[in-house]
């Protein structure tokens, strides 16, 4: 189920820009990119627990009973499992649509956190995402220019998020709640649109 809604969040966004005529078809060639190795590794996993569990044999048995169960009950292997199987640690800092640098990169899930509106009232980042993009950026930050740049290509679903705890460089979060890019730049933030978009430098 998770790996469902996970493809829905990553297709959506590039769909709607696709069919909105604000990003080229190629686009859409970056789902496949970013979700399949996740797929891949779901399903492997999955076929490989359901083999311990089934035990069609002694010593695969005596494996589940002995070593797999118990190991099941330790604090630390559920913390695991439970995020592994949220997938709310997915990145894709390795597809297409990744990047480098330190820390949080491109392509890697933005935590939740609660920031406030341009008027001051709290939200939380995602609750604003989907099918909003989101620029959040430090209380103190200017990012006139950089929400002008990022509503020429996206259009007016850009939201500005005031986060009191940001540090760094405004970041712009996919809808799907993945980092796109960050910086201060609104040159190279129209650089980046339309490199991803595949369209042509908005005026």
């Amino acid at each position: 189920m998770n790996t469902g809604i996970g493809d829905a969040e990553n297709l959506a966004w590039k769909l709607a820009l696709v069919v909105r005529g604000r990003a080229a078809p190629a686009l859409l060639d970056t789902y496949t990119a970013e979700r399949r190795p996740l797929a891949t590794e779901v399903l492997r996993t999955t076929t490989a627990n359901t083999e311990i569990l089934v035990g069609e044999n002694a010593a695969a048995r005596f494996a589940r009973d002995r070593l797999f169960v118990p190991l099941l009950n330790s604090p630390w292997v559920q913390r695991r499992a439970t995020r592994t199987a949220s997938q709310l640690g997915v990145s894709y800092r390795r597809g297409p649509l990744g990047g480098r640098g330190r820390g949080l990169r491109p392509g890697d899930r933005v935590p939740d956190r609660e920031c406030s509106r341009a008027d001051g009232s709290r939200t939380r980042l995602q609750t604003e995402l989907c099918p909003a993009w989101v620029l959040l950026a430090r209380p103190d930050a200017s990012v006139d220019a950089l929400v002008d740049a990022a509503r020429r290509h996206l259009g007016q679903d850009v939201t500005v998020l005031l986060d009191p705890g940001a540090s760094g460089s405004p970041q712009l979060v996919r809808p799907d709640g993945h980092l796109g890019w960050r910086g201060d730049d609104p040159d190279a933030l129209r650089r980046w649109c339309t490199s991803v978009l595949h369209t042509r430098m908005a005026p």
